[in-house]
């Protein structure tokens, strides 16, 4: 059987990276814990943002697949857990990608993850709200604004969030988010 460096250099990435420095993270560092050489590394890849865009497709593809598990629950449980999950990418998002690349992104890592929480986690809140009528805070409101002004919840102060630690983030998101919606969540 052939053994596939890509995959495992990816897995690693997807598996380690979010508890180490993204700075240190390089070509040497991902053939150090493969236990591979670095010209394997190099074979696989152009350079080490497109070692991070591919681990950002797969992380992120994985992400929308719990999501959708997620959207699956019913009413405060699928908000609370929907929340939680998504914080907690948020924040690795935030902590890794430079504040000059949240303003104006140019890298394509940076892009891809940005149409992302735009696009396909404010679509998993509409269809949370369309599917949990009860959990919409008016009856009137346009629940695909409100999905948008969810996420953007998600965001409320991206340089004080880089000093928070991820369980401070969690805690100061959840009441933010929270005092969105008049039903008491199982979140605090």
């Amino acid at each position: 059987m052939n053994r596939s460096y890509r995959k495992e250099i990816l897995d690693v990435l997807k598996q380690q990276g979010k508890y180490t420095d993204i700075n240190k993270i390089d070509f040497n560092w991902l053939a150090d814990k493969v236990g591979i050489k670095v010209a394997k590394v190099e074979a696989e890849f152009i350079d080490i943002d497109d070692v991070f865009y591919h681990a950002s497709i797969e992380y992120w593809g994985d992400h929308q697949k719990k999501s959708l598990k997620i959207l699956q629950l019913k009413g405060e449980d699928a908000l609370a857990t929907l929340i939680r999950h998504d914080l907690s990418n948020v924040y690795l998002h935030l902590r890794d990608t430079p504040s000059s690349e949240i303003e104006l992104p140019r890298n394509k890592t940076v892009l891809f993850v940005k149409d992302y929480i735009e696009k396909g986690m404010s679509k998993n809140y509409f269809d949370l709200l369309r599917l949990n009528p009860e959990l919409r805070p008016d009856k009137n409101l346009d629940i695909r604004l409100y999905a948008h002004f969810i996420v953007h919840s998600l965001f409320f102060d991206a340089e004080k969030i880089k000093s928070l630690s991820q369980e401070e983030f969690k805690a100061q998101s959840r009441r933010l988010i929270i005092s969105l919606f008049k039903p008491k969540t199982t979140m605090a």
